[in-house]
């Protein structure tokens, strides 16, 4: 009989956003196949209703670090788990890490880069990353990285030993992102976009690691070679990126091409109404909405991220999308100009793109968590 574990998942706080997505998938699948979860946030979140899992939020903000690290505490002691899934890593995890029977069960689930990237003006976070990689990374029994780029630069970069960092590739279940992500909205209609003008733009957190600058860039590229092209902003987070961006469309006379929005609940329908999606990250550990642009049929074009990445392991130039090596957003409106007036070149992009979904479903991502969980539950 197959075995079923209790599983605690951490994370920092529930939101709209690609790692809830995939930790949805993954508590899906796990229930199916009799095991118990609990999904607990260290922040104040709600649980979501599609959420097939247990749900608890330490409430850290209001209640205090102390209180809500007393009740993660008790709450291992009375629901005994047999796997700790960590996909925070945050400085909290000490909480655990330091308590030999419980960093016994820990595994890190590493969906960012280990490091920001060296422009990058989040101070604290890199304050934050270099006391967490000094002094708590080693402890957790297996640490997964969602790429093999980031496995091999978080084993040059800090003290794990080869046998504790793997890869877990993030997975996307098409059908069910498809219908849970769309609201049926005719996003063109909406905005007044014509139906037959060259639609681009990016969906992400609005930080300066997302390079949605190299987004808008490229729209005025394209203006400048004569394409009336609008440019889709989605995102929330440091609104002075926000800022920048407005300004540098208003100083190219371009403010009426520019859709900002906040997050999109339905990011099928925005996806399915740009023709390419624009993969412009300075940092990108994985790139889940690459699949979910291939999963609308909507091609990816945009650079190899500068700190490497996911999105190479992906994507493979002029087969399933194209990611120019160097950043030059000139460029890049010449290779989207080329696929827009190739019809037939974008539909084999489409077809291929199709193709290497299979390689990132859900199901093989289920076989993987069961071995690793059964790996550290037996541990000796």
């Amino acid at each position: 009989m197959p075995h079923r574990y209790r599983i605690a998942i951490l994370v920092d706080r529930w939101s709209i956003g690609g790692v809830p997505m995939v930790i949805k998938d993954h508590c899906r699948l796990l229930e199916s196949q009799g095991h118990k979860v609990k999904v607990i946030t260290y922040y104040p979140s709600n649980k979501p209703e599609d959420l097939h899992a247990g749900f608890m939020s330490l409430e850290a903000k209001s209640r205090g670090d102390i209180k809500a690290l007393k009740t993660l505490r008790s709450f291992f002691d009375n629901w005994q788990p047999d796997v700790i899934h960590d996909h925070f890593g945050g400085l909290w995890s000490a909480s655990f890490l330091f308590n030999k029977r419980w960093r016994r069960r820990a595994i890190l689930h590493y969906h960012n880069e280990f490091k920001a990237v060296s422009d990058s003006p989040d101070e604290s976070r890199k304050f934050r990353d270099s006391i967490f990689l000094r002094f708590l990374l080693k402890r957790y029994r297996i640490v997964l990285t969602v790429s093999e780029h980031n496995r091999q630069r978080l084993l040059a970069h800090s003290n794990l030993v080869e046998s504790q960092a793997e890869v877990c590739y993030n997975s996307l279940d098409k059908e069910h992102f498809l219908s849970s992500r769309s609201q049926g909205k005719d996003v063109r209609k909406k905005h007044g976009i014509p139906g037959n003008a060259l639609f681009i733009g990016s969906l992400g957190r609005l930080v300066y690691e997302k390079g949605f600058d190299s987004v808008v860039e490229t729209m005025i590229a394209l203006h400048k070679k004569g394409y009336k092209a609008f440019v889709l902003v989605a995102g929330e987070g440091d609104e002075e990126i926000g800022k920048q961006i407005e300004a540098t469309v208003a100083d190219a006379g371009l403010s009426e091409f520019l859709i900002r929005t906040g997050k999109e609940p339905n990011t099928v329908d925005y996806l399915k109404s740009l023709d390419f999606f624009l993969m412009c990250s300075r940092q990108e550990p994985f790139g889940l909405t690459i699949l979910e642009s291939i999963a609308c049929e909507t091609p990816v074009v945009g650079f190899v991220p500068e700190a490497g990445g996911g999105p190479t392991e992906i994507i493979s130039k002029y087969k399933n999308g194209v990611l120019l090596e160097k950043r030059n957003p000139d460029e890049l409106a010449d290779v989207i100009i080329s696929l827009f007036e190739n019809k037939s070149e974008r539909s084999k992009l489409i077809k291929n793109a199709s193709d290497t979904l299979n390689e990132f479903h859900p199901e093989k991502t289920l076989i993987q968590l069961e071995k690793l969980y059964h790996r550290v539950v037996n541990y000796k």
